[in-house]
């Protein structure tokens, strides 16, 4: 008897194969995406009579759609591959316009990480999905990293300076956006001074407070 099986496989590859592999598979109704260490995978559903038949077919599609060592193959019969998907939360997901501005960078940018592995994302049709959350955290850690920088840049101008960190609102004088990443310090030879990072222009400039709104 034939059984359908959902079969993942995984590349020790992060090049763009994406259009490569769902050409080569195309029969085997493919969907690419990127493992959370950034390495190549595709999801395959394979018809075989018993595991030794699956496994000789998969190591036979695997070898011939790519030449890059496969990692890992991993299979589970459709029907509980299905069923687990409906017990397990499913995140919410972006576009990679949405992530890029949420990172304040371009979609180029986010392409990129993408290609590199920096940034894991699932391949559907023509398009990438991201997770929200992921995204999340890596707008976090350009926080982290862009308001030490900020606290950096403002004791620079004056060892003496009493420096606040926050995370306020601010008018950029730059880009005449607001943002949310600030300083504030008083040098020993001025009033208060407000710096912020900007991230249009990759830079720490002045800014204007603006009140917490609700």
């Amino acid at each position: 008897m034939t059984t359908k099986y959902s079969v993942r496989v995984e590349y020790r590859t992060r090049d763009n194969v994406d259009e490569q592999l769902l050409d080569a598979l195309a029969a085997y109704h493919p969907a690419t995406g990127r493992s959370l260490r950034g390495w190549v995978e595709v999801y395959l559903t394979v018809p075989a009579e018993d595991f030794v038949q699956l496994a000789q077919t998969t190591i036979a599609l695997t070898g011939k759609a790519l030449g890059a060592p496969v990692l890992a193959v991993e299979f589970m019969p459709l029907d509980e591959f299905d069923a687990r998907l409906g017990l397990e939360p499913i995140p919410a997901l972006v576009s990679v316009s949405e992530a890029a501005e949420m990172l304040h960078v371009s979609r180029q940018a986010v392409l990129q990480r993408i290609e590199n592995g920096t940034l894991p994302a699932t391949r559907i049709g023509n398009a990438w999905a991201i997770q929200r959350d992921r995204v999340g955290r890596e707008v976090a850690n350009a926080e982290d990293d862009a308001l030490a920088a900020v606290v950096g840049a403002a004791r620079a101008l004056d060892p003496a300076a009493d420096v606040r960190a926050s995370m306020v609102l601010l008018h950029c004088d730059r880009c005449d956006e607001v943002h949310r990443l600030a300083v504030s310090y008083r040098p020993a030879s001025t009033g208060v001074l407000e710096m912020c990072w900007c991230p249009r222009v990759r830079g720490i400039v002045q800014g204007t407070h603006l009140p917490e709104t609700e």
